[in-house]
């Protein structure tokens, strides 16, 4: 139907057959331009589904579809952290701009933010495990147990085997964001999951079946400042985390060297820089 079709002359129409309109919005793109659907939300009723026979409204052949279910998992306003939303949060607010712990409403910083949209894509709700039922436990598997761990270079060939070692021995580590950069038109997702379907995590997989549960996968590019992490993103790992791993690095021989410097110089620098702005961050003894 034709985006400037009247929603009043619409819902006039829907009333002729019994069907009472509560609310009634035209779709638009993210670029504003209208679109030639709508969104129907109707009063309960018993013949509610009868909108589904309608072919024809207004001279124009129509077809209806149930709401496609969202896949988004939910972010919490209050906390920031995903699964949840904040009518059910009792955590101490964060602040996106800052970092702090206040609600964003009441954050003393006034200045200009870029890049607040995140393009994060969390595989899962991370899970919290523990270590308690372990006979015996080493100290490595005390010093991760109920920590955050962010991990850069998490899918170069030194960080797939850090990955895989932590996961299945320090079972009672929280949640490891592992920076990943997406490529060949795959998304975040996509990436993800092929990287967790390597060989090397074939042991892993049948010992724990949900283990990529505990995994938070964020975008990243290490040959942008500051990873180009969202100013969300760059929050949440300042909030969250307590143990910082960096082994992003190139090792291409024929590499130029002013890519080298930039991966292996600057994204240190950059690794270095934010984690000196974690306040929880741990220090092996």
């Amino acid at each position: 139907m034709h985006p400037r079709t009247g929603t009043g002359t619409i819902i006039d129409e829907l009333k002729k057959i019994n069907l009472q309109v509560k609310q009634i919005n035209i779709i638009k793109r993210d670029t504003k331009q209208l679109l030639l659907l709508f969104f129907i939300e109707l009063e309960p009723n018993n013949n509610s589904k009868d909108i589904y026979k309608i072919d024809k409204l207004l001279n124009t052949i129509v077809s209806s579809e149930s709401p496609k279910t969202k896949r988004d998992i939910p972010q919490c306003l209050r906390c920031q952290s995903h699964g949840h939303t904040k009518n059910y949060c009792n955590e101490t607010p964060a602040c996106v701009k800052c970092a702090g712990k206040h609600w964003i409403s009441s954050c003393p910083y006034t200045g200009k933010i870029n890049n607040v949209n995140t393009k994060t894509e969390y595989i899962s709700v991370h899970v919290q495990s523990s270590i308690e039922s372990m006979k015996e436990v080493t100290p490595v598997q005390k010093f991760y147990n109920g920590q955050s761990i962010f991990i850069t270079g998490g899918t170069g060939c030194l960080g797939k085997l850090i990955v895989e070692k932590l996961l299945k021995e320090c079972h009672g580590i929280t949640c490891i964001y592992l920076l990943i950069r997406t490529k060949k038109r795959k998304s975040i997702f996509q990436h993800t999951k092929g990287l967790f379907e390597n060989s090397l995590f074939s042991t892993l997989r049948k010992k724990q079946s949900i283990f990529q549960n505990r995994i938070v996968a964020i975008e990243d590019d290490c040959s942008l400042p500051n990873f180009s992490i969202s100013m969300i993103d760059r929050a949440i790992l300042i909030r969250k985390v307590l143990i910082v791993c960096n082994v992003a690095a190139t090792v291409k021989f024929n590499e130029t060297i002013k890519l080298a410097i930039i991966i292996n110089v600057r994204s240190l620098k950059d690794a270095i820089n934010l984690s000196k702005e974690m306040p929880k961050l741990k220090i092996p003894s």
